[in-house]
């Protein structure tokens, strides 16, 4: 199915829910499919005796959100090196575009870790997972972008190192730009400025940041963080990221100290079947 542009109101397009078959590489060997965006797949590839992501359209007709990761990700590349894709190279195979990376190990998406723990991570385990994504949001800003999809598929973490990895910059746009794609899978965690084709600013990202947090967050959070993941998905908190990120890692150390807490997920990395019900739709 192509790709559908929306201009006055926005649609799904339901995609077949199936994992893709192996693509096939005139420089390197692909090995296995990890996960999908809405306008890529994602297969682990190997060159050299070394290991890539290999990021490919999943259809000619998203080749344009492909070449504007592209852009930013040279932009960004050797910036926050822990946090971002890191640009290899790219190139067109068989009409598609792809994007090469290095391979990073032991990352599990956010809807990864809710398969294991539905009803949320211990308060202990939420406390390092949302103050990564408070950095990356903070790190993000500080580069000049609104990245635009901090969503549960797109949201990786390292767990045995505590790390993350924002996997998916199609959508981002410069500070005060507007963002004009989203994914349809994810419509309730855009902010309505975005529908409303207002220009983006760092609080689209602290919204999304947030509603990943609300997915995240379990029973036993205190009432500091449920207080303040509400008035960050209600877009009601003036403070810029930085200040957030702040107050939010002195409650926890407060709560916590400066213990490393293991984190335990019983799958291997990518060996769960993701929801490929994604979409690329346009606003």
């Amino acid at each position: 199915m192509g790709r559908k542009l929306i201009l006055d109101g926005i649609n799904d397009i339901p995609e077949e829910e199936k994992e893709p078959s192996l693509v096939t590489s005139k420089e390197y060997d692909v090995k296995q499919w990890l996960y999908a965006t809405a306008a890529a797949n994602v297969f682990l590839a190997e060159k050299d005796g070394l290991k890539y992501f290999y990021k490919i359209a999943n259809e000619e007709a998203n080749n344009d959100l492909m070449q504007k990761e592209i852009d930013n990700l040279i932009l960004i590349k050797g910036k926050y090196e822990k946090y971002f894709p890191q640009y290899s190279s790219s190139f067109i195979e068989d009409k598609k575009l792809v994007i090469v990376s290095p391979y990073i190990d032991d990352l599990y998406s956010i809807e990864d870790i809710l398969r294991e723990y539905p009803d949320g991570v211990k308060f202990q385990d939420f406390g390092w997972m949302f103050n990564r994504i408070l950095e990356s949001v903070y790190f993000v800003n500080k580069l000049g972008f609104v990245n635009g999809m901090f969503l549960p598929h797109t949201v990786f973490f390292q767990v045995k190192n505590h790390g993350i990895y924002i996997a998916d910059w199609s959508a981002a746009v410069p500070i005060g730009d507007r963002i004009k794609s989203v994914n349809s899978q994810y419509y309730s965690y855009y902010p309505d400025s975005i529908f409303q084709k207002q220009k983006a600013y760092e609080i689209v990202d602290l919204h999304m940041a947030a509603e990943c947090g609300n997915d995240l967050i379990g029973d036993d959070a205190n009432d500091f963080v449920k207080e303040l993941i509400v008035n960050l998905t209600n877009d009601s908190v003036s403070s810029k990221s930085d200040q957030i990120r702040i107050n939010f890692g002195e409650e926890m150390k407060l709560l916590f100290g400066k213990k490393f807490f293991k984190f335990e997920m019983s799958s291997e990395p990518f060996s769960r079947f993701p929801s490929l019900k994604t979409s690329r739709d346009s606003v």
